[in-house]
């Protein structure tokens, strides 16, 4: 049986001679430093910063979400006390960032980012948030005794007193639709109303309503015939 050759090998300089196992262990080691790490092959992250609209000043505790468009995966972060976040453990490819704080109208780039393996993908702009718009609504429908919706009533909505025994103000008008609805968008705060419908033939109907701290009330309101 012939000897296997010798292998040389060249390190600092050196021919260092190597056996089979020698080679083995070589070609193992080499193979394993070419190998790269999960995060450099797969993985990228989104950063950037979120701010008030008016004066620029960072929104601490903000939440941002990136959804991937490809996998429907969604990773949530919150911001830093500079309103810095990074998103960070994303596939490549492109994701919807949304974010949202206590407060503040939520808000979506329109512009997608694209995370690309082993980089960070940086928002240069930051995202501006909008004051929350307080907003509260009245909406209703209007039938008659036996039930069928009845178009063109008018309703009158007038603010009340806090207890509900005075008139105040005049708010506004409403025609109801072809369904019988009608609807009102009204302040935030909590408040005392007064709604009115009229129409020819039937007895005008008086309701009051209370609305809570940016509410959505919804009623119903009955008209019967005159005798």
């Amino acid at each position: 049986m012939k000897n296997c050759l010798p292998f040389l090998f060249v390190a600092s300089g050196r021919a260092v001679r190597l056996g089979v196992m020698g080679i083995l262990l070589l070609v193992v080691s080499l193979g394993l430093a070419a190998v790269p790490t999960k995060a450099d092959e797969f993985e990228g992250s989104i950063s950037g910063r979120v701010v008030t609209r008016e004066g620029g000043k960072p929104v601490v505790g903000a939440v941002v979400k990136a959804k991937s468009q490809g996998t429907g995966k969604e990773t949530e972060v919150t911001t830093n006390e500079n309103g810095a976040f990074q998103v960070t453990g994303l596939r490549p490819g492109t994701y919807v960032v949304s974010v949202s704080a206590e407060k503040y109208e939520p808000s979506r780039l329109t512009t997608l980012p694209l995370v690309t393996a082993g980089k960070t993908t940086v928002i240069r702009e930051p995202i501006k948030l909008e004051p929350e718009r307080a907003l509260s609504i009245i909406r209703g429908a209007v039938f008659d005794s036996k039930g069928f919706s009845l178009p063109g009533v008018k309703i009158v909505l007038e603010n009340l007193s806090k207890d509900g025994k005075a008139v105040t103000g005049k708010v506004g008008e409403y025609v109801t639709s072809t369904g019988g609805e009608f609807a009102f968008r009204l302040p935030g705060a909590a408040a005392n109303y007064r709604v009115t419908a009229t129409m020819k033939g039937f007895v005008t109907k008086i309701q009051d309503v209370d609305v809570q701290k940016n509410e959505a009330r919804n009623i119903a309101v009955t008209l019967e015939k005159q005798p």
